[in-house]
């Protein structure tokens, strides 16, 4: 049983429904990161930063931070009849301004309770391949995230999980393709 830490209780019907997003695509995620990884995370709490916090199997607590790259409906619908190059520009730099967004907030909140700091960047208007193949994978730089993934959300109803980039990982590099491999579309 997990439980809910002081100040990241829901305060509003938004709040409940962004949570109940947040729960599903950590499912997802820590399913494909398991197939991808060969590592188990168990998630034991909900905070408000970083929105979980769970154990590895060496006992290492583990904050897990997950956000969304999303546009407006209007860019949404553009996008839709003239789509992006093969190299998503658009969604890069907005991956990147989540990054930067997000590094900012390792410095407060729960953080200080997690030996290791995961973000998890859900793509839901860009697809994983238009933003990570022919890219390579960093190394975690000291006081960061020790592992940012790119998650496709866009395969979340066609393959019933994600496919994943490492975007940061002290070892893991690449593009895993755990949902999409020896699976029929919409099963």
């Amino acid at each position: 049983m997990r439980y809910v830490l002081p100040g990241a209780e829901p305060k509003t019907d938004w709040d409940i429904g962004k949570r109940e997003i947040e729960r599903d695509h950590l499912g997802y995620f820590l399913d494909s990161h398991r197939r991808a990884t060969g590592e188990e995370i168990e998630i034991v709490a909900e905070s408000d930063t970083p929105d979980f916090i769970g154990r590895d199997a060496d006992g290492n607590s583990v904050g897990i931070e997950l956000t969304q790259v999303r546009f407006s409906p209007a860019e949404r619908y553009m996008r839709r009849i003239f789509p992006p190059e093969a190299h998503d520009f658009d969604a890069f730099m907005e991956v990147l301004a989540l990054m930067h967004k997000k590094d900012r907030t390792v410095r407060r909140g729960n953080w200080h309770l997690c030996k290791r700091r995961i973000l998890v960047i859900v793509l839901i208007d860009t697809d994983l391949h238009a933003m990570a193949t022919g890219t390579e994978t960093d190394r975690p730089e000291e006081g960061g995230f020790d592992e940012v993934w790119l998650a496709d959300g866009t395969q979340i109803e066609i393959f019933g999980g994600m496919d994943l980039f490492a975007v940061v990982h002290p070892t893991a590099s690449g593009i895993y393709d755990v949902a999409s491999r020896d699976r029929k579309p919409y099963g």
